[in-house]
């Protein structure tokens, strides 16, 4: 299985390809981002797409974001992550994000997701060092 970062120039020839797996992603999680915000910062090339493919075909895909917080850290955060076969792809996948990362002077790759990340992410050194809690303040 191999991991490879799609160029900017190409993420509108593939997107039929991965939207399946970014939709899926962003159908199980709350965060900050939306579909669409996400694929607007890959068109501008504020954000990377991933995909992890074999001889089979595009088995999944991921977005990723460079920035630095307020605290000066840069961050590598792990937006959206989508696909079949994990066990398959996982390892491989994240070596080659967290490679990126360290060439792009990040200090951390963070990710948020559902508690189910929580035990595939474990074996591969990622610890939980704050839980995200929120309340709604008003009617959505």
């Amino acid at each position: 299985m191999r991991c490879t970062i799609v160029s900017q120039s190409n993420i509108e020839l593939i997107w039929s390809s991965v939207e399946k797996f970014i939709s899926d992603a962003f159908s199980k999680h709350n965060g900050d981002e939306t579909e669409e915000d996400t694929r607007k910062l890959l068109e501008l090339g504020k954000a990377q797409l991933w995909i992890a493919h074999d001889p089979r075909g595009i088995r999944a895909a991921a977005v990723t974001r460079l920035a630095t917080v307020p605290s000066g850290r840069r961050v590598c955060f792990c937006m959206a992550c989508g696909g079949r076969g994990l066990a398959e792809w996982l390892d491989a996948g994240m070596k080659e994000i967290e490679k990126f990362a360290k060439a792009n002077r990040c200090d951390v790759v963070r990710l948020s997701g559902r508690r189910g990340w929580r035990e595939a992410f474990k074996p591969l050194g990622y610890k939980e060092p704050f839980v995200i809690l929120e309340k709604a303040l008003h009617s959505v």
